[in-house]
């Protein structure tokens, strides 16, 4: 049976090493940040598309209303 060592790493190795990975760390760290801000963005916008729907149907319902009035229906 062998032993398999991992062979040591220089300092300038470990520096390299470490760099990248806090590189990495930062890359994943700004994709989810930029996920989260696109998916609140779309929330939103979703969102108000959907109340302005709701005052378009509040202002044809208040101006049949205010028609029928009008017209001396009530």
């Amino acid at each position: 049976m062998s032993t398999h060592r991992k062979p040591e790493l220089s300092t300038r190795a470990r520096r390299s090493l470490r760099h990248r990975l806090a590189r990495g760390q930062a890359m994943i760290e700004y994709s989810i940040v930029s996920h989260a801000l696109l998916a609140i963005g779309a929330g939103a916008t979703l969102g108000i598309a959907q109340y302005l729907k709701l005052f378009t149907a509040l202002d044809t319902y208040l101006r049949s209303v205010y028609t029928v009035l009008a017209m001396g229906g009530v």
